[in-house]
Formats: structure tokens, C-alpha cells, sequence
């Protein structure tokens, strides 16, 4: 081989380099791009956000104006839970009010297990910020950091039959600034609720429980599909499932929690009604397209329903 044919071929193996190394920068840079928009960039959250104690008081999750904003602590546990609305957050208020030795811990009206002035159970914001924010973040204090979440559209209709239909329209009076109106149908709900009245805590996107850079610490994700068995590993986790999910529930005190003799009073049973209430294209793209960063994130994984329903 000459000495042009090997500065040829020198030339060409420099050449195809440079392409490769400018392809493999550009996807990479188009993989993290991808990633920050598709989670909004949580995959990032470490190093882009780095929280300070201070920082704590911005936080959704560390208000005291809402009820169910701050997530309840269970210390003895080692347990955080975020309650989530229409995902039986009353039975898990009454579990942790169980957890607290709490002897009404079976109450169900006026304002327990739900109102944080009156319900003995402790709240994040119950702590200095500093504290607060190692109990949410350390990997190697043994925190459980739990959720539970549900379909959104199986939620969404469980909200409208509970705080609709049977509340004759007066939650939504109270809550959403709407006119009194005793009968409206589910379009009508999906229409107010996917406009003017997103931020009720019983059908709001469930990534927006909590603050977005706290998502990466979450170590339990929960499902309602799942909900007596999920309830089951989480009591397990924290060494709690013998004495407070294994008996003591139902009306004869007999049954494990989330049997089928554990009911919330105001239970709903969507879960059977999905077709014909999402029986319209316009409440379907709606409600799909409210939740749709729901359905995009990878820690719900939710498919059930966008696949039935699209």
C-alpha cells in the first residue's frame, strides 16, 4: 500500500470516528431530552434540585393550610404515607390512627379519621424542616415512603359518584363556586372539573401529590387493583401487619383490613360503572388528556383503562 492510498484510508477511519462520536452525542442529548420532558425531568431531580432545610416551607408537602398535603408519620414505623383522595384514604387514616394506639381509630364521621386538628395523628410539618426533609430523603435510616394511587379514570368517576351524585351536588357548590344543582350528569362533571376546579384533592392528578423532586425518594408504590395485598407488603415492610392489618377490621372485627367486610361508608364501586359512564369520545379524550401525566408516569404504571378506553 502506497503512502496516498494510507492517508486515504487514515482519512476515512477519522471521518466514520467523527460521525459515530456525533452520533452517540446525539442520542444521548435527544435520551435526556426525552426524559426531561416526558417525566418533566425527575430522573434529574437529584442534581438539578438539591433541597435545603429551608426550602421545606415552599414545599406542597409540607403545608398546613390543606389536609391532605403533608404526608402522616408514623414514627414508631418508620412510616410516611401519602394519603391520595378516592384511593381509601379513610381506611388508611383509620389504620394509622390504629398504628397511634388512637382508641376511636374505627370512627368514621364528623371530623375523624380526616381533620389533622382532630384526628391525634402526626404530620411532616409536625417536624423542624431539617428533620423533615432527612426523613424524606436519607437512604439508610429505614424510612418507608408510601403511596397508593388508582386508575385516574376509575378514580375520576368514583369522585363524581361520591362527591356529585350523592352528595346532590353541594360538595360541588362548596368546592368549585358552582350554583347548587341537585342532578348533573358525569360530561357536565368532566367539563368543570378538566376546567375550573382541578386542584380538589379527590380527583387532582396524582403527580401532583407530591413535590416533584421528592418522587425519586418514594420506596412503596401502592395499587387500589392490588389493594389488600399491596396493604399487606407495606405492613410487612414496617413489621406491622400481625398486629394491626391481620385482624381487627369489619363489622364483627374478624377480618383482615381490605377484606371484603372492610368498606369505607362512602365506597362508591366504580370500578363496575367504567363503561357506562366513559360511554361519550368527548368524556373520554377529556379525562385522558387531564391525566395524562398520570398515565405518562413511570412509577404508576397505569394501562388498563387508556388501553379499553382510547
Amino acid at each position: 500500500m502506497d503512502r496516498s492510498q494510507k492517508s486515504y484510508y487514515l482519512l476515512l477511519l477519522l471521518t466514520v470516528g467523527n460521525v459515530v462520536f456525533m452520533l452517540y452525542n446525539l442520542s444521548s442529548t435527544f435520551s435526556s431530552e426525552y426524559a426531561e420532558t416526558s417525566i418533566e425531568g425527575m430522573s434529574k431531580m437529584k442534581k438539578k434540585h438539591m433541597i435545603r432545610p429551608h426550602d421545606m416551607k415552599k414545599m406542597f408537602i409540607y403545608n398546613t393550610h390543606s389536609w391532605d398535603a403533608a404526608p402522616i408519620v408514623v414514627e414508631e414505623y418508620k412510616l410516611i404515607f401519602f394519603a391520595v383522595g378516592k384511593v381509601s384514604c379513610t381506611v388508611f387514616k383509620q389504620l394509622l390512627r390504629r398504628m397511634m394506639d388512637l382508641d376511636d381509630w374505627r370512627e368514621d364521621s364528623g371530623p375523624l379519621p380526616h381533620n389533622p386538628n382532630k384526628n391525634g395523628l402526626k404530620y411532616l410539618y409536625h417536624y423542624p424542616p431539617g428533620k423533615a426533609l432527612e426523613m424524606l430523603t436519607s437512604t439508610n435510616k429505614g424510612w418507608s415512603r408510601a403511596i397508593f394511587v388508582r386508575d385516574p379514570l376509575e378514580r375520576l368517576l368514583s369522585a363524581y359518584l361520591d362527591k356529585g351524585k350523592r352528595k346532590n351536588g353541594s360538595y360541588m357548590a362548596k368546592h368549585c363556586n358552582k350554583e347548587h344543582q341537585v342532578d348533573f350528569s358525569f360530561e357536565e362533571f368532566v367539563g368543570i372539573v378538566s376546567s375550573s376546579c382541578k386542584h380538589d384533592p379527590h380527583w387532582a392528578p396524582q403527580i401532583q401529590r407530591i413535590d416533584a423532586p421528592f418522587w425519586q425518594h418514594i420506596n412503596f408504590v401502592g395499587k387500589f387493583d392490588t389493594l389488600q395485598s399491596d396493604t399487606k407488603k407495606l405492613l410487612n415492610r414496617v413489621g406491622a401487619w400481625e398486629d394491626f392489618g391481620e385482624s381487627g377490621w369489619g363489622p364483627n372485627s374478624n377480618e383482615t383490613i381490605f377484606s371484603k367486610a372492610t368498606h369505607a361508608r362512602h365506597e362508591t364501586g366504580a370500578s363496575g360503572h367504567l363503561e357506562e359512564y366513559y360511554n361519550s369520545s368527548w368524556v373520554r379524550k377529556t379525562a385522558l388528556q387531564f391525566y395524562g401525566k398520570d398515565y405518562a408516569c413511570p412509577w404508576f404504571k397505569f394501562r388498563k383503562q387508556i388501553v379499553e378506553y382510547r
